[in-house]
């Protein structure tokens, strides 16, 4: 269950790609730092991979998971430019952050 806004945001998006954090397929994120969500939804592809780099989360199938996030972004125009998908989360996000 989302402890925040910023977790329930990514947690949505993260669905819609078909990956589920902290679940059971080899290409679900496994989450060390609940900063993850606030970083995502503040700096994109450069957050999510800093956070990586970081230790805050880990993945057993990286590349399966890299290319289940390009799928969803082509599929839904929101490749790191924010697109429609990634502006309409991040606007729902900020009007509830405070």
């Amino acid at each position: 269950m989302a402890k925040n806004r910023a977790e329930t945001v990514v947690r949505e998006l993260f669905d819609l790609a078909g990956i589920t954090i902290n679940g059971g397929q080899p290409y679900d994120i496994e989450v060390h730092n609940d900063a993850l969500f606030r970083r995502v939804l503040k700096h994109e592809a450069l957050g999510l991979g800093e956070s990586y780099m970081d230790g805050w989360w880990d993945c057993e199938a990286l590349d399966q998971f890299i290319d289940k996030i390009f799928q969803f972004a082509e599929s839904h125009s929101c490749l790191s430019g924010g697109g429609p998908t990634l502006r309409y989360w991040q606007r729902s996000f900020y009007s509830y952050a405070g």
